[in-house]
């Protein structure tokens, strides 16, 4: 996630280094959450203020969001590929 910042010799704004956090934060703390557990934690960082995403559905939480960092350091929803049955004899 910072090599960006090796690669081009700059540094982080505070902003930035602010999402990293938050986002070290998310998974180190609830990444081991059950579902229920999580859309807690998120009702929790909301209420304390906390600079996250806002929510585009009822069960969306932070724990959908990663940080896209190829222009600048923006929360995205991570959308994951539509697996499909592999082709073949196994």
């Amino acid at each position: 996630m910072l090599q960006v910042y090796v690669n081009q010799n700059k540094y982080a704004t505070d902003e930035e280094y602010e999402k990293y956090v938050i986002f070290a934060m998310v998974w180190s703390i609830g990444g081991l959450l059950e579902i229920p557990d999580r859309l807690l934690f998120h009702e929790h960082l909301v209420q304390k203020n906390v600079p996250i995403p806002s929510k585009q559905n009822q069960n969306e939480t932070i724990f959908d969001y990663y940080l896209d960092t190829h222009k600048g350091v923006e929360w995205k929803v991570c959308v994951p590929e539509e697996w499909k049955i592999p082709s073949g004899n196994f």
